[in-house]
């Protein structure tokens, strides 16, 4: 697909996606509060359905139907996600700026995560933007075909899915959080080019803490990687097992590590 085509293809999808503010309205109606008053409510059921059959109602739009991976006595979790479209400036600090071209009037996708959690530690409701996808790289992911404009939805949320398992990694790993590192991602013959970047102050407000947001700001194809990029990324493996083992874990940590670099 020639390059003007693409860009078209992607403004022209992305018109079927909601704009992230309906993340920002949902959160400050009726709706939100009578949700996490339901899961608090039933989350003492042994069976995770009966509660998520009557929080699903609630929460859509703008979330997609809530899972519960982990449903113990001591710790039960449901969570839902919502991918939303936003001009990067409105989300993301300024520092970078002019590097990131954050004026440039497009917009662009991102993954937020709805999180109910039931524990004697930290329960409550939880919301964070876990990953994104610039205008750049969603053109340029069309341009070469690996992303179809007719399963373009489920395309997207498959790469953001694989780009938040990422950032959970990099959030457990040893690197300074505060610090900005730049990634390169494994993907189909290429490559994404990753930067973690943080939410500026009015996003934070929606979020329950601080936290980096893995933003996947262009896509090398194979003839465009060096073997300095190879290097960095042998070895990766996307674990899809919601819950990983504790070997899964330090290796992807370790992959992280050996990977990053500071931008």
């Amino acid at each position: 697909m020639d390059e003007k085509l693409a860009k078209r293809h992607a403004k022209k999808l992305m018109k079927d996606l909601p704009d992230y503010a309906s993340i920002r309205e949902w959160l400050e109606s009726g709706k939100a509060r009578e949700a996490q008053a339901i899961f608090e409510q039933t989350s003492n059921s042994e069976v995770p359905e009966w509660t998520l059959n009557r929080v699903a109602p609630l929460i859509n739009p703008p979330f997609e139907r809530p899972k519960a991976p982990i449903w113990r006595e001591d710790l039960k979790i449901a969570f839902a996600s919502s991918v939303t479209t936003a001009f990067e400036a409105h989300i993301f600090e300024n520092a970078e700026a002019e590097t990131l071209h954050f004026d440039k009037p497009e917009r662009s996708v991102f993954l937020t995560d709805l999180q109910f959690e039931s524990s004697s530690e930290e329960p409550g409701v939880f919301i964070m933007t876990a990953a994104h996808m610039s205008h750049h790289t969603l053109t340029r992911m069309l341009e070469r075909e690996l992303i179809s404009p007719d399963n373009f939805i489920s395309d997207v949320w498959e790469i953001l899915m694989s780009a938040r398992q990422l950032r959970q990694f990099f959030e457990m790993s040893k690197l300074d959080q505060d610090k900005t590192y730049d990634l390169i991602v494994p993907y189909a013959d290429g490559a994404f080019w990753a930067r973690m970047l943080r939410a500026n102050a009015g996003a934070r407000d929606y979020h329950h803490r601080a936290h980096p947001i893995l933003s996947l700001r262009t896509f090398y194809d194979g003839s465009m990687l060096k073997s300095e990029h190879k290097e960095r990324m042998a070895g990766y493996k996307l674990v899809k097992d919601p819950i990983l083992s504790q070997d899964d874990l330090e290796y992807m940590k370790a992959w992280i590590r050996g990977n990053a670099r500071l931008a």
